[in-house]
């Protein structure tokens, strides 16, 4: 008969080790469904995204060729036999330009179908490093059945099937290269011409495949249609057979592209995506690292429950006398945690080993409940963020508008982050400034985005550093983290801002901006979306982008005739876009290789321009331009072989940054309608300024001889008037009257004198004077004047001297004065002040 202590004790370590068990049992439960759909979501989301790339690299290359089938189908239409030739030549430069600007072309071909034309085979070019694409000597089809679908599958497949269609892997000898192709068949009024086709490098999709990765060790690959590796990273590609290398059966289906496998020992699990062209990819990662997560966290639970476990039941041997109603109350508190109620009361409380047992107790239960909690509120989150990844793809899928895109996606962010404000920024790195370009903003918090433009890009200098050393920036508080003096801080505060995450937006490797929310109060403990959506954000910044470049180029095509674009410092030469004008003038244009070698063609053009042309535009002097001002013109002419020169214009601009790279455009433009509209209107300007020359001649020359013929009669007028007023007999009225013709008269001779004078200053001929006058006679004549114009008028005339004046001053005639003063009073003028200034010698 054991003792009631023992029972008890037997009985409240039973209940403690029920108990905990059935709490670890659940924790484990949980925390292993949790991890493993965490685990399954990521690896999942890895190869949906890898996959997304190289259907994006494929789609591209597949519409290259199509473009080329098409356009070429429509050449041919209605296109005798005979000029077949001249068909495909065109289709050779058409399908160059293509291939050249899509990434990873091994080869491209053009084949004639035997039936059709024995004498025109078609062409086939490879990449040579260093070199571009070099014509290659085509496989000779009629040596084999083309009905036959089981030999030559590249031309055979697509001419039996009537589309396209992507091939198998395969090793072509001809190159010693593995390669997969797309080929598309040709037709002229409904009959098959030949096949189109372009082989891609097994090296572009080994890089592709290369980047994708997940977990610590988790790698991708890729296997044809019959399970033949096509691509492994563990495995030696230039050993690889696609006929002999299968890849292992998998031990076991966890879902209809999810399995799991052993390979070199290893148990891995793996997901795979069908490709477009007949490949899967396969993302794989080991058993054990996916389950890293939640065996250890199961492992940690059970660690410290058992310490738990062991420190109850030493409490309960010790003290098991006084703690028969704790125990009782902590077994129903146990009973409780079983049924899920984690709010339970303990009253016990004495400082004892019961008491921090029951503490003990009651604090694991709280932790359990808040671990549960934590765990089903991060399930949560987990479905919120992908519930918005979705949404993302959505609105990228439905609006091809970046603009509508770009806002669509800042709605979405900025209320899962809770925060004030979302926004993105563009860097400029060609003038190293940045701009606010779009932002979304919360109910009643103030739009920034006029604010923030064409700033500093060394504003964000520590942004751009966190960037590329960890993918992301995060301020948790700016008066605690930022230099309050520091141009950062002002700006943020300007804004109100007390914390903000940033991810960067990227293009080719380059930080080109950031996405980023101010003062976000929900969910900072996950960038996850943030980095997400800047990642979408930066591949449709990289599209507008291209857009952008091809409207540029367009555009310019539209001014000039041909546009090159050529790297100076390694002399390379691309053709950008021309028009067909030009390449009837020089057919020759795509067989060029250097910038060197073409301008020294141009050069040519015109001997007796060689030397200014040669010294103007040649690669040293290109530099040297370039680092001073922004283009290099210079016009030249061009003789035709009727001995007529048509003028044209090499203007040469600065691609990027001119210190980083020397990388130019440069463009060739017909302007000899510019220079004769030019020359004509300096023709008709010369024939304007003679008319006007001469009429100006001719006037001063009427006033000349009409100043001479008034200025006699009135020189009798004032020596009559002069001799009237000797006569003695003359009363005072009469003598007042012929005083104010006199003087009336000398004014008037004074007038015809200025206009003498306006013939000298035409002919050059004037002189300032420096003559003696009396003030007081000169003031005299002016009221003489102006006094009866004055009364005339209704007018009242007073002349006052307001301070004390010589009786004689030094200067030019003084009838401007007078002029001065009647046209003053013809306007109305009230006060008239003249005023004096005396100077040295005066």
């Amino acid at each position: 008969m054991h003792s009631i202590r023992t029972r008890f004790t037997l009985t409240v370590v039973s209940v403690i080790i029920i108990t905990l068990g059935i709490a670890t049992a659940i924790g484990v439960i949980s925390i292993k469904k949790l991890g493993s759909s965490d685990a399954d979501q990521l690896i999942h989301l890895t190869a949906k995204t890898g996959a997304m790339n190289l259907e994006y690299y494929f789609e591209s290359v597949e519409h290259s060729v199509k473009t080329v089938s098409t356009l070429v189908s429509d050449l041919f239409e209605g296109v005798p036999p005979e000029d077949l030739n001249s068909q495909v030549e065109r289709t050779r430069r058409l399908f160059g330009r293509i291939a050249y600007n899509t990434n990873g072309v091994l080869t491209y071909y053009f084949r004639i179908d035997p039936e059709v034309s024995k004498d025109v085979p078609g062409f086939w070019y490879v990449y040579e490093e260093g070199e571009g694409f070099k014509e290659h000597e085509v496989t000779d089809i009629s040596q084999y059945d083309t009905g036959d679908t089981s030999e030559l599958v590249w031309f055979t497949v697509p001419k039996a099937t009537g589309k396209g269609v992507w091939l198998p892997p395969y090793y072509t000898e001809n190159l010693g290269a593995r390669v997969i192709s797309y080929n598309e068949p040709v037709y002229r009024d409904g009959q098959f011409i030949g096949v189109i086709g372009i082989e891609i490098d097994y090296e572009m999709l080994k890089k592709e495949v290369e980047n994708i990765s997940v977990y610590k060790s988790g790698y991708a690959f890729i296997l044809d249609e019959n399970s033949n590796v096509f691509y492994h990273p563990l495995q030696d590609s230039s050993q690889l057979n696609l006929d002999t290398t299968p890849m292992n059966e998998p031990e076991q289906f966890i879902g209809s592209n999810h399995i799991r496998y052993t390979y070199g020992g290893v148990e891995k699990e793996a997901v795979w995506i069908p490709l477009s062209n007949g490949m899967r990819l396969y993302v794989c990662a080991p058993a054990a690292e996916i389950n890293s997560g939640w065996t250890g966290m199961i492992w940690n639970n059970i660690i410290a429950l058992l310490i738990i476990l062991a420190a109850a039941i030493f409490a309960v041997t010790r003290y098991t006398g006084r703690i028969t109603k704790p125990l009782r109350d902590l077994t129903e508190a146990a009973k409780q945690v079983d049924e899920g109620n984690y709010d339970f009361s303990l009253e016990y409380d004495e400082d004892d080993e019961i008491g921090i047992l029951t503490r003990t107790f009651k604090q694991l239960a709280a932790n359990t409940k808040v671990r549960i909690t934590e765990m089903e509120e991060l399930d949560q989150q987990k479905i919120r963020i992908n519930d918005l990844l979705m949404d993302c793809i959505t609105i990228l899928r439905e609006n091809e508008n970046y603009d509508i895109a770009c806002n669509k996606l800042l709605d979405l962010v900025a209320p899962f982050y809770g925060a004030d404000r979302s926004y993105i920024f563009e860097f400029d790195l060609g003038s190293q400034r940045l701009s606010n370009t779009y932002e979304w903003c919360a109910e009643g918090i103030e739009a920034e985005i006029s604010k923030l433009q064409n700033l500093d890009i060394s504003i964000v200098d520590r942004w751009i550093t966190q960037f590329k050393a960890h993918g992301e920036f995060y301020i948790n508080s700016t008066d605690g983290e930022l230099d309050h003096d520091s141009d950062e801080y002002k700006i943020l505060a300007m804004q109100d801002i007390q914390s903000l995450m940033a991810a960067p937006l990227q293009l080719g490797g380059d930080i080109v901006g950031f996405l980023g929310v101010d003062n976000p109060r929900a969910n900072t403990n996950t960038l996850l979306v943030l980095q997400a959506v800047s990642s979408f954000v930066g591949n449709q910044l990289g599209k507008k982008r291209e857009e952008q470049q091809r409207m540029m180029l367009s555009a310019l095509t539209d001014d000039y005739d041909v546009l090159i674009r050529s790297d100076i410092d390694r002399d390379t030469f691309a053709v950008e876009r021309t028009n067909d004008s030009y390449l009837d003038y020089c057919p020759e244009l795509y067989s060029y290789r250097s910038l060197s070698a073409f301008l020294d063609r141009l050069s040519h053009l015109n001997e007796e321009e060689y030397k200014s042309f040669h010294d103007r535009v040649n690669l040293d002097s290109i530099q040297k331009h370039l680092s001073k001002d922004n283009a290099l013109y210079h016009n030249f002419q061009v003789k035709d072989k009727e001995g007529g020169t048509t003028t044209y214009q090499v203007k040469i601009v600065p691609v990027g940054v001119w210190q980083e790279s020397h990388w130019i455009l440069l463009g060739i433009h017909n302007i000899e309608e510019t220079v004769r509209a030019e020359e004509n209107q300096r023709r008709l300007l010369r024939e304007a300024l003679e008319k006007a020359e001469y009429a100006n001649h001719a006037k001063t020359a009427f006033l000349s001889s009409m100043s001479h013929e008034i200025r006699t009669p009135m020189n009798a007028i004032i020596g009559l008037d002069n001799l009237a007023l000797h006569n003695g007999t003359l009363d005072e009225q009469t003598r007042d009257y012929l005083e104010k013709i006199g003087s009336s008269a000398r004014h008037l001779l004074g007038l015809i004198n200025d206009i003498l004078d306006m013939s000298r200053i035409e002919s050059g001929r004037i002189m300032l004077r420096k003559e003696e006058f009396s003030f007081s006679a000169m003031l005299e004549q002016i009221n003489t004047m102006v006094m009866s114009q004055c009364s005339d008028k209704g007018l009242t005339y007073e002349c006052r001297v307001l301070s004390r004046v010589d009786d004689y001053y030094i200067g030019d005639d003084t009838r401007q004065y007078i002029r001065a003063s009647q046209q003053l009073v013809g306007s109305r003028i009230i006060s008239i002040y003249l005023l004096l200034a005396k100077t040295p010698g005066t």
